[in-house]
Formats: structure tokens, sequence, C-alpha cells
């Protein structure tokens, strides 16, 4: 996340995610919480603090309780408060960590050759190794027709693209994991028009979605899990 993303406008709430490595003890409490090191440093303290109060449900090897590590996706809403402002976090999901780099996109390229305006859903199932390469299960695009059509090719890219991802797989007792990962997708193929009338139509959406999350922030709704079988679950999920 690039840490300008903190300078907040004014004028309305901001949505900030960033990514949170966690060390959780024996009992499941956060002994240990750093925020990613792109995060603005006026947001690393509200995200630490944030962190360290969450709770999971102990892991347990051979009849015994053991600690382990793994990395918090969340989501930080800042609301103004005259000069300052107020920050709200949620945990959207914890598993395998993200390794960034500027030259791999952090999503899979959308299908070729589909219509503009028109919304694509799909969805990818991929595991990460202990190794911190992963491998794709499953890539497959919802709407039937166009997955005939385009989801073989498709499925190739994906392929492509995350055997060039690395990871942080999670770790529990000293050993690191393989954990499976849901990743849904959404493409929103548009034509661009004018400069102008793009800009116009990222900032409603970011204001809309901002407004959204920081309802989720304030608590009006639950976390939803982004590893499939991790081993760290919040206390108090199923």
């Amino acid at each position: 996340m690039d840490a300008r993303a903190a300078e907040a406008d004014a004028s309305g709430p901001t949505v900030v995610f960033t990514q949170v490595a966690l060390d959780v003890d024996a009992t499941g409490r956060v002994v240990k919480a750093e925020p990613d090191a792109q995060l603005a440093p006026v947001l690393r303290e509200p995200a630490r603090k944030a962190a360290m109060g969450w709770r999971f449900a102990p892991i347990t090897e051979h009849g015994k309780a053991v600690a382990g590590t793994t990395y918090a996706n969340m989501r930080l809403c800042l609301v103004p408060d005259g000069d300052a402002f107020n920050v709200a976090a949620d945990l959207i999901g914890n598993g395998p960590g993200t390794v960034q780099s500027a030259r791999i996109p952090l999503l899979p390229p959308p299908p070729k050759g589909l219509p503009e305006g028109v919304e694509f859903s799909a969805k990818v199932r991929y595991q990460v190794k202990p190794d911190g390469r992963a491998t794709l299960q499953y890539a497959e695009l919802a709407d039937p027709m166009q997955q005939a059509r385009n989801g073989t090719t498709w499925r190739r890219h994906v392929s492509q693209w995350l055997s060039k991802r690395r990871f942080m797989p999670e770790v529990v007792n000293g050993t690191p994991v393989a954990t499976v990962v849901d990743l849904p997708l959404t493409y929103e193929l548009r034509g661009l028009g004018s400069l102008q009338e793009v800009q116009r139509k990222v900032a409603e959406r970011n204001a809309e979605h901002a407004q959204q999350v920081c309802r989720v922030a304030a608590g009006e709704a639950q976390n939803r899990a982004v590893a499939v079988d991790s081993r760290f679950t919040r206390a108090g999920e199923g």
C-alpha cells in the first residue's frame, strides 16, 4: 500500500488497506503486530493497537496448544474530526502474507475479449505452499457462456500470474504450513471516455465504497475469512 493513501480527503471518510503480521501465542492472544512497512507512519500505531486486541482460538498439536504467525488483511477507516481524524479498524480476513512487487499486479488479468459495459464475476482458489510459492486449484468465470468461450485461456493466464507471485506462509509451532486461499473477483470493463469523466466516476465510487467500509469498521457487519483452511480462527467465529 502506498503511504500517500493516508493523505485523506478532509471532506469525507477515506479507506486504507494494509497487511499486518501477527504473532499469536498458545492461548490465542496476539503478542506482536507488525503493520506493513509501506503504511503511513501516522496510521501504524492505530493499526498495531487494533490488531493487538484481536483474539484467536488456540491451535493444538498432539494435544498441546502451540503458537504461530498469520497475516491479517486490515481496513482502516479515516473520518475527519477537525484538524485530525478518527480511525476505525476492521479485520477482513487472515491467512498467508502477500509479498508485493511493482512488477507483478496484485490481481490476475481480466479475461480478454469480454464486451464493455458488463460486470463479470470470477473465483480463484490457490494453495500457498510452505516455501511461499502457490499453485492454482481453481479459476472460473461465473457466467457459463463466458466461461465456455474464455475460461480455458483465462485459467492459463491466471496460472502464469500466480506462478510469479510469492507469499509469506502461515507458521504453526515454528513450521511453515500450506494454506488454501479463495480470491473472489469482479471485473468491470467500461469504455474510458474522457479523462475528466473517468476521474469523476472513480471519485464517486471511492466515496461510496468508503462510506460502506466505514459502516463495516464501525461494527455493522461481520468479518469475512479469506483463507479457506487457515488454522488461525478468530475467537468466537464458527
